[in-house]
């Protein structure tokens, strides 16, 4: 290259994870480049986790062999670098943020924490928080800009007001609420699966929950919402904060997202909320271990955890759970028909006030929308449990993965369209009963019939026999059992 030769370098993009390491060390020589070179940077903040997620990678703090490698090689470039290789814990990264965004003043005890624990003088941390201000638009009014389009990408407010308000009231929740509200969707963790699907939410196609919960989340905070779900009679208190998350059904995990909006004032609730997920996986994962066949069924609660894990992450393991084996049930109603029975997770609970419904508009959606999706459940175990190898899958022992769309049996067979015998057998008895969903409805029995007469699927269902359909009458409690052309038999 001669040393008159002139050259325009073209901007690039800086694609960077405020959390990883290496985007950290990288961003240090980056600057240096910029500066030496007269190169433009654009810097482009991302969800390095969201990315993995989407491409289906693990990332290396997941897999332990790579995290102790990671370790080592951030400090080793550190030390090549000439960069401070003490480490920086999440506590203090968070503090970082709290005093870019103004949530506490650099001067107070907590910065002077800060200080102590980094090493640095007053003037690197305010050259620090100028940084993040200045580079990384981390400041209070873009995190506002950034909440405002995250709420109203792809939705209208008025779309967004009618989710946030059916899902409300579909659920009877229109009273009284926490401080700490959680939308919790779920999935679940097993490798070398190609049922893993079936095993995540039937309702999100097969998919993981978690963008549903995080997006009504985000909704449901939004001031503009609420401010008109008041003028409709549904008021949602200033200091009540939707939190999304989402259940591992595995591990019975619940991984909590977005905890930076959390509000400071709600520190303390978030805390008594995740310690009672920590105790209710904890009795939960013992209660579920219990029901596998290849568990000891010594395991104390202690144990329980790491059992689970070690499942999810197993390569060997053909039945990492029972997912949706053995269920018989759906109840649509107030929480107090339900909340003294130990129903052995065999039923699936609809939260349903006949009361706050007169025209029967949300029982319409629960019993074309839910109900079938729940019908849909029920007769892919039924047929896969009465002839697993027409309607089933057979054994997962001898499947093979065909073109990435479905499982074959051995080298030549039709693609296999059930659940495999690992799913609903426990050895050569059926762990799954199959029954034909048993559905009971907590409202009048008019209001059922007019809903059964105006939907055709649901009188195919109802006439078939394909759903037992029982109604609880609000006012006398009494039960009814649906008999095709509006005749109820009561059931004493």
């Amino acid at each position: 290259m001669q040393k008159d030769s002139v050259f325009m370098i073209k901007p690039f993009e800086f694609y960077f994870d405020f959390a990883s390491p290496y985007s950290f060390i990288a961003h240090k020589k980056i600057r240096k480049i910029e500066k030496e070179n007269s190169i433009k940077i654009n810097y482009m903040p991302i969800l390095l986790g969201g990315l993995l997620k989407s491409a289906g990678i693990k990332a290396n703090v997941d897999i332990p062999i790579k995290e102790k490698y990671m370790v080592k090689d951030c400090k080793l470039l550190a030390e090549k670098y000439n960069k401070d290789n003490s480490s920086v814990l999440d506590d203090q990264v968070e503090r970082l943020r709290k005093i870019a965004l103004n949530q506490f003043q650099s001067s107070s005890s907590e910065s002077d924490e800060l200080l102590r624990l980094l090493k640095w003088k007053d003037s690197d941390l305010d050259q620090f928080i100028n940084l993040l201000r200045s580079e990384f638009n981390l400041h209070e009014a873009d995190v506002d800009n950034q909440m405002q389009a995250l709420t109203e990408l792809g939705l209208t407010e008025s779309e967004q007001l009618n989710y946030v308000e059916t899902a409300l009231r579909i659920l009877g929740f229109t009273k009284t609420y926490a401080r700490l509200v959680l939308l919790c969707g779920h999935f679940s963790t097993s490798d070398n699966n190609p049922y893993e699907s079936a095993l995540d939410c039937g309702a999100c196609g097969g998919n993981h929950g978690i963008s549903n919960a995080r997006a009504l989340a985000a909704m449901a905070n939004n001031p503009k919402v609420r401010e008109t779900l008041a003028k409709k009679g549904l008021t949602i208190p200033q200091d009540t904060h939707f939190i999304p998350g989402q259940q591992d059904t595995v591990t019975d995990e619940v991984i909590l997202f977005d905890l930076e909006d959390v509000p400071a004032t709600h520190q303390q609730e978030l805390i008594e909320l995740q310690q009672a997920l920590k105790e209710a996986r904890e009795k939960t994962n013992l209660e579920r271990l219990l029901r596998l066949p290849d568990v000891t069924g010594k395991e104390s609660i202690e144990e329980a955890i790491p059992v689970a894990k070690v499942r999810s992450m197993d390569w060997s393991q053909v039945r990492p759970e029972w997912g949706l084996s053995n269920h018989t049930a759906f109840v649509m109603g107030r929480r107090a028909l339900t909340q003294e029975i130990n129903f052995e997770g065999r039923t699936f609970l609809h939260s349903y006030d006949p009361a706050q419904d007169p025209d029967g508009k949300y029982l319409e959606i629960i019993m074309t929308a839910p109900m079938i999706v729940t019908n849909w459940i029920n007769m892919e175990h039924y047929f896969s449990t009465v002839d697993p190898m027409v309607y089933g899958a057979g054994s997962k022992v001898y499947h093979n993965v065909t073109g990435n769309i479905g499982v074959m049996y051995g080298s030549e067979s039709d693609l296999c369209c059930g659940l495999p015998l690992q799913t609903i057998f426990n050895g050569e008895r059926p762990y799954h009963e199959p029954m034909r969903l048993f559905c009971v409805i907590e409202a009048p029995l008019e209001r059922i019939e007019m809903l059964v007469e105006r939907h055709e699927l649901l009188q195919q269902l109802t006439k078939n026999r394909w759903i037992n359909l029982v109604a609880i009458e609000p006012q006398t409690k009494k039960f009814f059992f649906f008999q095709y052309q509006k005749e109820w038999k009561p059931i004493n």
